[in-house]
């Protein structure tokens, strides 16, 4: 189901997904109506810009995105991305393949990196010149997060593409995200300045 939701005084947009999206032959498919019924607001909104935000897998997913080139014909234009925020994300998959979280996945080393944001770092780059990209994690996060963020932050920073890097005090890996709906929360001010909300 997707659900879609206005925010407050600022004018902010959420369009948060659930698992009705789905991964089936290799091509995104969405169950429901709900897009379709608010597809010229959806529309209107998208043509001011869009801003990605994901945590943890999200974070994947998102810096994923970043690497998206559209056909020409295709609704979405990758120019429709403005920035970013990739929160105590997995960019790198191959360390998964040795854990539990593999199970369900059962890839292999070369698969794993065939699904990282870290094995497309070129592409990211190369669409993300005009974009702003903040790469945030936990103080607490486990050390892999901490590692595979703040290499994604240098591998981008270093192709000229404009950086924030934000290591999140006494926070964990969960309530990073959690805090998020305070206004006075440090993350939640740097996401809106982000999207020049503020």
């Amino acid at each position: 189901m997707v659900w879609w939701g206005a925010g407050g005084e600022l004018g902010r947009r959420t369009l948060g997904v659930n698992g009705d999206w789905c991964m089936d032959g290799g091509g995104l498919e969405m169950g429901g109506g709900m897009a379709s019924e608010n597809s010229q607001e959806l529309c209107w909104w998208l043509r001011r810009g869009i801003y990605l935000c994901g945590h943890s897998a999200g974070g994947h997913l998102a810096a994923m995105m970043l690497a998206c080139e559209f056909a020409e014909d295709d609704a979405f234009d990758s120019e429709m991305i403005k920035g970013a925020a990739l929160i105590s994300g997995v960019y790198d998959l191959r360390p998964l393949t040795k854990t539990y979280v593999n199970d369900p996945l059962k890839l292999n080393e070369e698969d794993a990196w065939r699904f990282s944001p870290a094995n497309f770092i070129a592409e990211i780059a190369g669409l993300s010149q005009q974009r702003d990209i903040l790469i945030a994690v936990a103080e607490y996060d486990p050390p892999e997060f901490r590692r595979q963020s703040a290499d994604l932050e240098k591998e981008l920073s270093a192709r000229k593409v404009k950086t924030r890097y934000m290591d999140v005090s006494d926070t964990d890996h969960f309530d990073v995200i959690e805090k998020l709906q305070k206004d006075s929360y440090r993350l939640t001010t740097e996401l809106l300045r982000l999207m020049k909300l503020s």
